[in-house]
């Protein structure tokens, strides 16, 4: 493609979007994408949030009463040769104790009536992959020494199947939201082509080809679809540091991602995606248009 035709090609479709597209259908596109920004912010700090959670699934080992440190230690080192383990932590009854009187610090008479220290040794286990607690529990259950497992068998296969079912969501309404907008930018670039119909007719008279007919159209859909995203996300980020501001002063203990990168690199996203729902939208009404 040379220079100057490529330079023909943005100037129509420059004045292409500014004739064809009107004040309401932009507001349209805008609100558009800036529903489909939210929804993808509120799925990043979902996936945040779920990893956060997933990842702070361990398995705690209780060791029977009575074993000798050499047992201990070959324990530990059949665990540790496990591929699924990434690192444990003996934690002696002694030390058990410990923090279970620190997380107590308010019920201390619970204690006084105590003999002997009740609790048993352990081996606390944190996991490469989180979601293979259950199968690693059963293994472990097995091995000598071993009096139980617990990695909170119940709420971690709930956890699992919740981050499960956020996906599946997060797909459906993208897939939703794209074909709203893949359909709201295609009208806009109809209205163009409608109001264009004769210098069209004109050009196939004289030999023009359909896809130097079809690039401006396809080059105005990705501005319309471009310039939709980049305001919708301007009021987005926006809006997100405003969210930011207003839950680290009430809720600081609510995670969510505060990472500029990846705000940022969403905001990129949705321009990205605007940009290739608009040449998609564009290509296909004038295809349609242009075999008529």
């Amino acid at each position: 493609m040379r220079f100057h035709t490529f330079g023909y090609y943005i100037s129509e479709a420059l004045k292409g979007a500014r004739r064809g597209i009107s004040l309401m259908s932009l507001s349209t596109i805008v609100a558009s994408f800036f529903i489909l920004g939210s929804l993808a912010l509120v799925f990043v700090n979902l996936d945040y949030l779920s990893r956060s959670l997933v990842s702070r699934v361990e398995i705690r080992v209780f060791l029977k009463n009575g074993l000798s440190p050499s047992q201990i230690k070959n324990l530990q080192s059949k665990l540790e040769a496990l591929p699924e383990v990434k690192s444990l932590d003996f934690i002696s009854k002694d030390e058990g104790l410990k923090a279970l009187k620190a997380q107590l610090k308010d019920k201390q008479f619970l204690f006084d009536v105590l003999e002997e220290n009740p609790l048993p040794d352990a081996i606390d286990i944190k996991l490469k992959d989180p979601r293979k607690a259950a199968s690693l529990a059963g293994t472990i259950e097995a091995f000598a020494g071993v009096e139980s497992v617990n990695y909170g068998k119940g709420f971690a296969e709930a956890l699992f199947a919740a981050t499960r079912f956020i996906g599946v969501i997060a797909v459906a309404f993208f897939a939703i939201m794209t074909s709203l907008l893949v359909f709201i930018i295609g009208n806009a670039v109809r209205l163009s082509i409608f109001s264009r119909r004769r210098e069209i007719e004109i050009a196939r008279l004289i030999g023009a080809t359909d896809w130097f007919i079809r690039w401006p159209f396809i080059l105005e859909g990705i501005i319309i679809g471009m310039s939709g995203a980049a305001i919708s996300c301007l009021v987005l980020y926006a809006g997100y540091q405003a969210c930011l501001r207003y839950l680290n002063s009430g809720a600081p203990f609510i995670p969510v991602v505060t990472d500029r990168l990846i705000i940022g690199l969403t905001c990129l996203g949705l321009v990205g995606i605007g940009a290739l729902m608009g040449a998609v939208a564009s290509w296909g009404f004038t295809r349609r248009y242009l075999k008529a």
